[in-house]
């Protein structure tokens, strides 16, 4: 839910997809997306991060998920699984679940 805009650029991004095949966008619903858009939200954020995604994400594309994670000045893990789509690996799963419980100091 973010890096809406960029598909004005016709790229990739963040889902719903609110721009993705229009070409004159209507420019309160642009500065309405612009309110929403989690990359502001993510400037926000001040504790550590753990970041995983894939390139083969057709929900949310890789670019998308990049423009939320180079915003993010908290501390932060990224843990590529390129092939994923829009699902995790077992081994992601116990990935995040081995860092939560360290962040936890329960490991």
């Amino acid at each position: 839910m973010c890096d809406y805009e960029i598909a004005l650029q016709h790229q990739a991004c963040g889902w719903p997809h609110y721009f993705y095949q229009v070409k004159n966008p209507d420019p309160k619903k642009v500065e309405g997306a612009r309110y929403y858009d989690g990359i502001n939200f993510a400037r926000r954020i001040t504790c550590p991060g753990w970041y995983s995604f894939g390139y083969n994400d057709e929900v949310v594309p890789p670019s998308s998920a990049y423009s939320v994670y180079n915003v993010v000045s908290a501390p932060k893990t990224l843990s590529l699984y390129q092939m994923t789509g829009h699902f995790w690996y077992q081994e992601q799963w116990d990935e995040w679940e081995n860092w939560l419980l360290q962040q936890m100091h329960l490991r």
